[in-house]
């Protein structure tokens, strides 16, 4: 796994404009990849009217979505983006061209990952896993294409598309357009398809010229449990056609997420063990409690030594209190909350022996 304690954001300075080129580095648990977007400002532009543009970028991409900077109080919160920022250096930079060398440089800014949580909090926003960021799978046929030949990788489009979805850390994909892909399409079998991808969302869509001289896109959006969403949208050009797709389906993915994770913690209670200090302690308290709340789904949250968090699903936490008493396995607290997330408790291990 990757591991980065700060954000980057590279700024690349060219004699009478500055180019922006932002690099995140996630220490939450995004793809193990560079995210660059550029931005053209004036040479005099002070150093943190550029890192705002890149304290969005990281925002949207940690979070999923751009309602992170559409919040009202964003603008309020992000005022002095220092709060934000660790540190920040120039250095000369190796990527200009050759005429420039003389007056190429690079700001690197990192960012405090702690003011990053802290921030995304405040703004109401939770911070996205690799888990939580759904594989896309999009069909999507242009005016450019033949007829219902869809785009594949490394075309120009495609890239685009790729690269939209990656500053919103979304992972895309597009089809081989072999033959199992005509003959899953042919029987709108998109269930095959998404399964063959291993993708939890399809998107099918078609892109072209419209009689008003701008483009008519239309959208379908189908998920893995037969959920559909269509809509269709006039633009100016291809480019806004791609990148309102890319923030309808994210949004939607992320929207979805949020409420699937609220409706499963009320469904859910949180125990936190502790006094595991061995391997094979963890193995017998696994095996307990899947003995103790037989049919249950219990869910692995957190490991550190000595202690331990899961998720049992649909238990009170009364029930909860009950059934550990009765297995004598743990010591239970003399006295304990509800969390504003899900009912949590903690315990501490301590195993029955046979001579006991």
């Amino acid at each position: 796994m990757f591991y980065a304690k700060d954000f980057h954001m590279t700024y690349k300075k060219i004699t009478s404009a500055l180019f922006v080129v932002i690099l995140l580095q996630s220490a939450f648990s995004l793809p193990h990849q560079s995210f660059v977007t550029r931005h053209r400002v004036s040479q005099d532009t002070p150093w943190q009217e550029s890192a705002r543009d890149g304290l969005k970028q990281v925002l949207i991409k940690i979070s999923g979505t751009s309602d992170v900077i559409e919040h009202p109080d964003y603008v309020e919160l992000t005022q002095n983006v220092d709060l934000f920022v660790s540190h920040y250096h120039h250095q000369p930079s190796t990527e200009c061209e050759i005429s420039e060398n003389d007056h190429c440089t690079e700001l690197v800014v990192s960012f405090n990952p702690k003011s990053i949580r802290r921030l995304l909090q405040q703004l109401g926003r939770a911070q996205l896993t690799n888990a939580d960021r759904p594989n896309i799978l999009l069909w999507i046929t242009t005016n450019t294409q033949e007829l219902d030949e869809p785009l594949v990788e490394h075309q120009p489009e495609s890239t685009q598309l790729k690269s939209l979805a990656s500053a919103r850390g979304y992972p895309v994909y597009f089809p081989l357009h072999d033959q199992q892909d005509k003959t899953l399409k042919t029987q709108s079998n998109y269930q095959g398809l998404m399964t063959r991808y291993a993708s939890k969302y399809l998107v099918l869509g078609q892109l072209s010229p419209s009689s008003s001289d701008d483009f008519l896109a239309s959208w379908r959006l189908i998920s893995r449990d037969q959920q559909y969403l269509e809509w269709q949208i006039h633009c100016k050009n291809a480019d806004e056609c791609f990148t309102q797709l890319i923030q309808t389906i994210t949004d939607h993915a992320h929207n979805r997420h949020v409420r699937e994770t609220n409706e499963d913690s009320h469904n859910h209670t949180k125990l936190n063990i502790e006094g595991i200090t061995t391997l094979m302690a963890y193995r017998q308290v696994m095996f307990v409690l899947h003995e103790i709340f037989s049919g249950k789904s219990i869910k692995l949250i957190n490991t550190r030594h000595g202690f331990m968090t899961v998720s049992i699903q649909s238990l009170s936490l009364s029930k909860l209190v009950d059934k550990l008493r009765q297995s004598k396995q743990f010591r239970m607290p003399n006295n304990f909350t509800q969390t504003n997330d899900l009912p949590t408790m903690t315990v501490q291990w301590q195993p029955q022996h046979p001579d006991s």
